[in-house]
């Protein structure tokens, strides 16, 4: 503890002052005596053995640097602020990061290809889910994280009173009494402490810098917490950019889901020009001879036996599906959250073109017969009339004339001539009917 002769005091009260070996102050060092002896009379010429106690206290401890040593207490002060600040700054840009949802491409291609996979995998499905949603939910500004925001202000708050006392007489003694007090410091010890810390010049100089480092520490706050809320704002905004663009690569007019069941559908449309093909071309084959035993030897006349063949269903997308793509769509729905309105995996498969038809025979045998005793009985008719014709143009009334008698065999050939008349003209028409129907007969089909 500083010990300063007064000889104001009487000897009484100066025996009572502290003796050497007894506390000491914030310098650590001994009380300066004027006398080793305590019984010695003590000089009381003025005040020169005051000051002289005072130049001695002051050389003896000079070496101390107490000005130093409580510019680095407040740097130290100044310094933990700083590092609360930087802590929570990291603290919450680690949240924000752990937070923002960016878009994984990997993972959105792998759903294209095997999206069973990953709905089915925990991990896969609650991170694809995640990119869907674009919900960011860390914090959204510094005092959000109360416990660092509220230990980095408070250390702010310490910091810059502590830096601002190292300027003044009276701070320097608040500052002693921060960092060396105790229930013995007495105010004199202060006083005299104090006189250490203005001596110090290293350390005035270190205490001024310390005020002006100090006097930034809010204003550093407050830039880190502006920077952190814009840190959150723009990882919001990644999160919903990050949902848009999953929407659109999905969902979108040229969306991967919107692609697929474009074409499943333009595979069931294929199929349904596939399966009319192949009516027409079994009709074909009818025609020509080929087909069910019952039909071996019939002719066709001029039946079309495609008309008999019926498509038993159209093909849908779902049925145009295979069940694997029919599956992957479906699960596509299911990470989307959307209800799948499209595609019934449990038809998935199921079209067939090549059997997605029936031949309804025994109608068509019945029409056969039917149209058969029609053009049989069609052509006596006509062979009926032309006699009639020929009948006429003996007769004279009629003018009709021909070359040789096959013209009037409505079977045997087109051998004719006619002259200018309605009986020619009629017989012309009767007899290209004929014709025909001998084609129908015999050939089994138009031309």
């Amino acid at each position: 503890m500083a010990y300063i002769f007064d000889p104001n005091l009487d000897d009484q009260q100066q025996q009572q002052m502290p003796q050497p070996g007894g506390p000491v102050g914030a310098t650590g060092s001994q009380p300066v005596n004027q006398s080793s002896q305590p019984n010695q009379p003590r000089q009381r010429s003025g005040s020169s053995g005051q000051f002289t106690n005072l130049q001695k206290y002051i050389s003896a401890n000079e070496g101390q640097n107490l000005g130093q040593k409580v510019s680095g207490k407040v740097g130290e002060e100044v310094s933990g602020a700083k590092a609360a600040q930087d802590s929570a700054q990291a603290d919450f840009s680690s949240r924000v990061a752990d937070n923002t949802v960016n878009y994984d491409q990997q993972l959105a291609s792998r759903a294209k290809t095997d999206a069973v996979g990953v709905r089915d995998d925990a991990g896969q499905k609650a991170a694809f889910q995640r990119m869907a949603g674009g919900q960011y939910q860390g914090p959204n500004q510094l005092s959000d994280l109360s416990e660092q925001y509220l230990g980095a202000q408070s250390k702010t708050q310490a910091a810059q009173q502590a830096s601002g006392l190292g300027t003044t007489e009276q701070g320097q003694r608040s500052l002693l009494e921060r960092y060396y007090n105790r229930p013995t410091y007495s105010g004199g010890e202060k006083n005299l402490d104090q006189l250490l810390v203005k001596g110090d010049r290293a350390g005035q100089q270190q205490l001024l810098a310390q005020q002006q480092e100090g006097a930034q520490l809010s204003n550093r706050f407050q830039n880190i917490q502006d920077l952190l809320a814009n840190q959150a704002q723009q990882a919001r905004q990644t999160s919903q950019e990050t949902a848009q663009r999953l929407q659109n690569e999905f969902l979108g007019d040229q969306g991967y889901l919107p692609q697929q069941l474009a074409q499943l559908q333009q595979r069931a449309s294929d199929l349904d020009q596939q399966t009319k093909s192949n009516i027409a071309n079994l009709g074909a084959r009818l025609r020509s001879g080929e087909g069910p035993q019952a039909l071996r030897g019939r002719r066709m006349l001029d039946i079309d036996p495609a008309q008999f063949i019926s498509q038993t269903g159209s093909p849908t997308a779902s049925s145009a599906a295979t069940q694997q793509e029919a599956a992957n769509y479906q699960a596509l729905n299911d990470l989307l959250n959307r209800v799948n309105t499209d595609i019934d995996v449990g038809q998935a498969g199921t079209f067939n073109p090549n059997s997605a038809y029936n031949l309804d025979l025994n109608r068509l045998l019945g029409a056969l017969d039917t149209r058969q005793a029609q053009v049989i009985d069609r052509k006596n008719e006509i062979g009926s009339e032309i006699s009639n014709l020929r009948n006429r143009a003996k007769s004279g009334s009629g003018t009709f004339d021909y070359k040789t008698e096959d013209v009037y065999d409505p079977i045997a050939g087109i051998n004719k001539q006619f002259r200018i008349g309605s009986d020619a003209d009629q017989a012309r028409k009767l007899f290209e009917e004929s014709l025909n129907l001998r084609n129908i007969l015999d050939k089994g089909y138009y031309r």
